[in-house]
């Protein structure tokens, strides 16, 4: 197989991904522009998680999107979404794009499930097996994938509610003292 075969097959791979995830469109007539700005992000970010899977696997002209998708693979794709989702600036205070690593976790298992339903669908019932397994690989490490991301999300939201709540309660006691004056 060419390089460029090679490469078609990826671009296959991943319009059928993109193609199983535009038909939120029709579900959302009223959003249609940002649901395709949705699954325009989601499809670069696989892209871009892809290419760093790649660069990280042993032989990077022989991969596609479906080894992602391997209990085998899982350890290469763990660091290449550690790897995507890292800060590249040294300075700063934290180092993980929170926000960006919990939509990679739920954008490969929307990936994993699409690529499941394809194989079955093609009789193709070894393929569907492995990455049936490799999606409860998925689920049960995902404490381990993304649990720092979403406790800093959360922590990050509530700091926020706080910071919120404090300016309300500061206006709120300036207008009872104006008021009493």
């Amino acid at each position: 197989m060419t390089r460029w075969e090679s490469f078609v097959g990826i671009m296959k791979q991943l319009v059928m991904i993109g193609w199983k995830l535009y038909p939120k469109v029709k579900a959302r007539k009223d959003k249609k522009v940002e649901v395709k700005r949705s699954v325009m992000t989601d499809m670069r970010r696989l892209a871009n998680l892809f290419c760093h899977f790649r660069n990280l696997s042993q032989d990077p002209q022989q991969v596609d999107i479906s080894d992602m998708c391997r209990r085998q693979n899982f350890d290469i794709l763990e660091k290449a979404c550690m790897e995507y989702t890292t800060n590249d600036n040294a300075n700063s205070e934290n180092q993980n794009k929170c926000g960006l690593q919990l939509a990679v976790y739920y954008l490969v298992m929307k990936a994993a499930k699409i690529l499941k339903v394809l194989y079955l669908i093609r009789d193709n019932d070894a393929k569907a097996t492995e990455t049936a397994e490799f999606i409860d690989v998925l689920s049960f490490s995902k404490d381990s994938l993304i649990g720092g991301a979403l406790y800093n999300k959360i922590d990050k939201q509530n700091c926020a509610v706080s910071r919120t709540y404090l300016v309300w309660q500061t206006t709120a006691s300036l207008e009872i003292t104006c008021v009493q004056e």
